[in-house]
């Protein structure tokens, strides 16, 4: 009996782990590993992260951004998550697999392995409501829970994952496991920095508890400070980083936003708890944490007190983590599932009397088959790319010498600025809108045009003066950031015969046609969308400025 109850269970998992990737396959990667150009990226982040991986592939290691990435320059430490883009440098060269399609598979796996998590957490305090739980947590791939994955939330995902499995060890093993604990609490911190925060929190309120109920033993205390020593030596050089970086320049105040200040900043389409919610499933959830609450107070059950805890990181922002709070919530889908799973398991209860591993197994079967057949295929996979583009990235990244300067004027998807450097892995200018709309308005032809550097900036290009001092060249040279350049001094431009505003597409034609006009400016690569011009002669005077 005890051999059935086994298979039950791990068949359980082996059959949710098949639908929750043939689940986000369809709904982000139209079921295929490889692709032509990036399926799946629907924002600047997901580019800005394929352009570091993709640059980390070519230069070996993540000691400082990859050049185009940091602008043309080659002294900005590697600032950001180190653990994601290892891995996904990693993965693609071992397996052949493009970094972009390699990016969106590391992120689902890393979905399913903190949907697991989660499970053993839930399993702790009851194994048939950890299973009847799993069915929920596909739905992290759905809707707009999929934006974690198509909106280049890369980060949180990664970060997520090692912050659910280091409370897993804590619910589960105390603090016995000093080196799981250890190992996870450093790949947090080096995952996504916020999510180590918040696990600093709970392992905090953690010690609390054992202080005020007069259980803090000198052999904790001891592996306490083990497990601080270790992290400490292992996150050091990254902390400091950090500090001199993302800290220094205010990324991480503590900051109330309410949903309306959040919209405002147009980061990425909020989870709305009461709306994103099917109405049974939010019904379920709000018993489940009546009931959650219950035990956890009379049982004292620290899995309960962890899935109360997850779910509270979503409204975070009310307790001044501003905009991090809003990245919790595409997680929800995971975190509520234990709580749903209680409902089920209850209301079960009080019809079946007898407890069956096969009835939870059942149960599992039923409401899997029920979101599959309700919600599968309602999330389109798709791409702000497209194949023309892509080939013309492709030809720029393949041909174009590494020291050269690559301008980009109007695209329908210019204003995705780490677009450029990540699909071009050159340092590259994009053309400033407003200005070439005033042109457009006032039909001038223009001679300079002012252009805005595709970089990695938000932490203004730092630099190290020494191992705790930065500078920051986007401070210090600000019109590498932001110039006017002379369109004659340009040796390689790239221009868009078509466009959704054919206005746009009418007027690069116009300054294509002026620029081959001279015999030593002429096209090196043209596809039905993309025209890249080569200057062979920078600095001559090309274009005469006019109204037209």
């Amino acid at each position: 009996m005890l051999k059935i109850k086994f298979d039950l269970e791990i068949l359980a998992i082996l059959i949710f782990t098949g639908v929750f990737l043939w689940f986000s396959a369809s709904n982000i990667l139209d079921n295929k590993i490889n692709h032509q150009y990036p399926i799946g990226f629907f924002a600047s982040d997901s580019f800005q992260n394929y352009g570091i991986a993709e640059g980390l592939k070519e230069q070996g290691n993540y000691k400082y951004q990859p050049y185009a990435v940091a602008g043309g320059y080659k002294d900005v430490p590697g600032l950001h998550y180190p653990v994601l883009y290892h891995i996904v440098a990693i993965f693609s060269n071992i397996t052949g697999i493009t970094t972009y399609d390699t990016l969106i598979l590391i992120a689902i796996l890393f979905l399913l392995g903190t949907s697991l998590c989660v499970y053993l957490i839930i399993r702790k305090f009851n194994k048939h409501i950890a299973i009847i739980s799993l069915p929920v947590m596909v739905m992290a791939s759905y809707g707009k829970f999929s934006l974690s994955i198509t909106f280049g939330q890369h980060g949180l995902i990664t970060g997520g994952f090692f912050l659910v499995a280091f409370l897993w060890v804590l619910s589960s093993f105390r603090l016995e496991k000093v080196f799981l604990i250890f190992i996870f609490l450093s790949a947090t911190m080096l995952g996504h920095a916020p999510e180590f925060v918040f696990g600093m929190i709970f392992l905090a309120l953690y010690v609390l508890i054992l202080l005020l109920n007069g259980r803090l033993q000198i052999s904790v205390i001891k592996r306490l400070i083990v497990i601080g020593v270790l992290t400490f030596i292992t996150t050091i050089y990254y902390f400091i980083i950090l500090k001199g970086t993302w800290i220094a320049k205010g990324f991480s105040k503590l900051e109330i936003i309410t949903l309306t200040k959040f919209l405002e900043g147009k980061a990425f389409p909020p989870i709305l708890f009461n709306q994103d919610f099917n109405i049974l499933l939010l019904i379920a959830f709000y018993i489940g944490a009546l009931l959650g609450g219950y035990f956890m107070i009379q049982k004292k059950s620290i899995p309960l007190t962890v899935l109360f805890f997850l779910v509270l990181l979503g409204f975070s922002n009310y307790f001044g983590y501003g905009h991090k709070a809003f990245q919790q919530r595409f997680l929800w889908p995971i975190y509520i599932a234990g709580f749903f799973g209680l409902t089920v398991y209850s209301g079960f209860r009080l019809i079946i009397k007898k407890t069956s591993l096969i009835y939870s197994f059942i149960m599992f079967l039923v409401l899997s088959s029920t979101i599959v057949l309700a919600y599968a295929g309602k999330t389109k996979p798709g791409s702000m790319m497209d194949s023309y583009h892509w080939d013309s990235f492709v030809w720029i990244q393949k041909n174009i010498p590494k020291e050269s300067i690559v301008f980009f004027f109007y695209q329908d998807i210019t204003t995705q600025h780490s677009l450029y450097y990540a699909s071009t892995q050159h340092k590259t200018y994009v053309i400033d809108l407003e200005p070439l709309i005033n042109a457009i308005k006032n039909k001038e032809i223009m001679r300079n045009y002012d252009m805005v550097i595709s970089a990695e900036a938000g932490a203004s290009l730092p630099y190290r003066k020494s191992l705790f001092s930065f500078g920051y060249h986007g401070d210090e040279e600000p019109k590498v950031m932001f110039n006017s350049f002379d369109i004659c001094s340009m040796e390689y431009l790239v221009f868009d015969k078509l466009s959704g505003q054919q206005v746009f597409a009418e007027y690069n034609k116009l300054i294509m046609e002026e620029l081959k006009k001279n015999n030593w400016i002429q096209d090196v690569y043209s596809n039905q969308v993309v025209s890249v011009l080569k200057n062979n002669k920078q600095g001559e005077k090309c274009i005469d400025e006019r109204q037209f």
